[in-house]
């Protein structure tokens, strides 16, 4: 049998919000305050170089919840702008000002629990050595250094496959 009329509602509204937040991008970090609306715009501007569109943007939450500042949600013109922003994310590396700040895809409440499943999903796998975990080699030289010969050990060489 097919779906319900509630199923088929559900399905409705989970793809019309992800259409909403297709070109959105969530900035984590940005204090609420006029320095952080300065760190905002060069962050804007490095990961826009090229510019000639403008970027609304709102804060996302209730206000004074707690004593992080909220996320704010960048909403951008189109699927391109999005995709083109996040390639030039690592433009931030090694730039301290920008060091507490995380840019993330703006998700539906679906595809936040389905990624956090699959997180834990592969933490939980690394736990076990299954995946993720990966075997360290150990070699023991033959002859030992003359440096450490003295103290009887011999030279041991980790490195990872």
């Amino acid at each position: 049998m097919g779906k319900t009329v509630a199923e088929l509602k559900a399905d409705f509204e989970e793809e019309r919000y992800r259409l909403i937040k297709r070109n959105n991008l969530i900035v984590f970090g940005i204090e609420e305050n006029e320095g952080g609306e300065e760190i905002l715009r060069k962050l804007v501007q490095i990961l826009r170089p090229g510019g000639g569109f403008t970027i609304d943007q709102e804060r996302v939450g209730a206000e004074g919840k707690n004593d992080k500042p909220r996320p704010v949600r960048l909403i951008l013109p189109n699927a391109i702008v999005k995709r083109n922003m996040m390639a030039n994310l690592k433009n931030l590396k090694n730039k301290e000002e920008f060091k507490s700040i995380q840019v993330v895809q703006d998700l539906t409440r679906n595809q936040q629990k389905v990624r956090s499943a699959e997180y834990m999903k592969s933490k939980m796998e690394a736990g076990t050595g299954e995946r993720g975990n990966r075997a360290k080699r150990v070699k023991l030289d033959a002859q030992p250094s003359s440096s450490r010969a003295s103290n009887g050990s011999a030279d041991m060489e980790t490195d990872q496959q």
